[in-house]
Protein backbone atom coordinates (compact mmCIF):
# COMPACT_ATOMS: atom_id res chain seq x y z
CA UNK A 1 0.00 0.00 0.00
CA UNK A 2 2.33 2.73 -0.70
CA UNK A 3 1.66 6.78 -0.61
CA UNK A 4 5.13 7.73 -1.33
CA UNK A 5 6.31 7.85 1.79
CA UNK A 6 8.37 5.67 3.89
CA UNK A 7 6.44 5.70 7.04
CA UNK A 8 4.74 2.72 8.15
CA UNK A 9 1.63 2.14 10.03
CA UNK A 10 2.19 1.15 13.79
CA UNK A 11 -0.06 0.45 16.78
CA UNK A 12 -3.76 -1.32 15.98
CA UNK A 13 -4.50 -1.58 12.41
CA UNK A 14 -7.71 -3.04 10.67
CA UNK A 15 -7.81 -4.47 7.45
CA UNK A 16 -11.06 -4.85 5.52
CA UNK A 17 -11.68 -5.68 1.60
CA UNK A 18 -14.66 -5.12 -0.70
CA UNK A 19 -16.10 -5.53 -4.24
CA UNK A 20 -17.40 -2.06 -5.71
CA UNK A 21 -20.37 -2.12 -8.67
CA UNK A 22 -23.62 -1.79 -9.14
CA UNK A 23 -26.47 -4.46 -9.03
CA UNK A 24 -27.65 -6.17 -11.88
CA UNK A 25 -31.26 -5.14 -11.23
CA UNK A 26 -29.78 -1.72 -11.44
CA UNK A 27 -28.18 -1.59 -15.29
CA UNK A 28 -30.13 -1.55 -18.67
CA UNK A 29 -31.46 -5.01 -19.48
CA UNK A 30 -28.39 -5.15 -22.25
CA UNK A 31 -25.49 -4.76 -19.92
CA UNK A 32 -26.71 -7.72 -17.51
CA UNK A 33 -24.27 -9.73 -17.43
CA UNK A 34 -25.08 -11.77 -14.31
CA UNK A 35 -27.01 -12.79 -11.49
CA UNK A 36 -26.80 -12.54 -7.80
CA UNK A 37 -24.84 -11.14 -5.94
CA UNK A 38 -21.23 -12.41 -7.21
CA UNK A 39 -18.26 -10.21 -7.89
CA UNK A 40 -18.85 -10.22 -11.82
CA UNK A 41 -18.15 -7.16 -13.13
CA UNK A 42 -16.84 -5.77 -9.55
CA UNK A 43 -13.68 -3.98 -8.65
CA UNK A 44 -11.76 -4.59 -5.82
CA UNK A 45 -10.56 -2.20 -3.11
CA UNK A 46 -8.47 -2.91 -0.29
CA UNK A 47 -8.20 -0.46 3.05
CA UNK A 48 -6.00 0.12 6.27
CA UNK A 49 -7.20 1.39 9.34
CA UNK A 50 -4.42 2.61 11.73
CA UNK A 51 -6.63 3.23 14.88
CA UNK A 52 -6.54 6.84 15.59
CA UNK A 53 -4.32 7.56 12.92
CA UNK A 54 -4.02 6.95 8.94
CA UNK A 55 -5.99 5.29 6.43
CA UNK A 56 -4.69 3.76 3.00
CA UNK A 57 -6.81 2.45 -0.06
CA UNK A 58 -5.73 0.77 -2.68
CA UNK A 59 -7.55 -0.65 -5.65
CA UNK A 60 -6.92 -3.53 -6.59
CA UNK A 61 -6.66 -4.36 -10.34
CA UNK A 62 -6.37 -7.80 -10.59
CA UNK A 63 -7.60 -10.18 -8.41
CA UNK A 64 -7.49 -13.58 -10.90
CA UNK A 65 -4.36 -15.62 -9.77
Amino acid sequence: MQTGTFEKLSGQVEADETYIGGKARNMHKGKRKAKGRGTVGKTAVMGLLERHGQVRTKVIPNTLT
